[in-house]
């Protein structure tokens, strides 16, 4: 009886280590394609800065707005996969 319950233990302890490095390959997805879009949204910034260069702090106002759209858009699409990955886990 105790060993039915230790591999129980044993199996639900593997079972959370497995998901655990699930998640971790995941993150390791996600801050690689945050990386790229980070970089499209640099170089596409600095085009569109260069177009409006007699425009007094056109460069900043660019900036922060490709960034703040960035960042939306990656905070929903890595919920909406870890989420995901946690739900194949159950």
């Amino acid at each position: 009886m105790k060993l039915k319950k230790q591999k129980k233990i044993i199996d639900s302890e593997f079972t959370l280590l497995k998901n655990s490095f699930k998640l971790m390959e995941v993150e390791d997805i996600l801050a690689d394609i945050r990386l790229s879009m980070e970089n499209i949204r640099t170089k596409e910034a600095l085009k569109a800065s260069s177009k409006l260069s007699d425009i007094e702090g056109s460069a900043k106002i660019i900036d922060n707005m490709s960034r703040s759209i960035v960042n939306k858009i990656f905070h929903d699409m890595s919920s909406n996969i870890k989420k995901s990955c946690r739900r194949r886990e159950s």
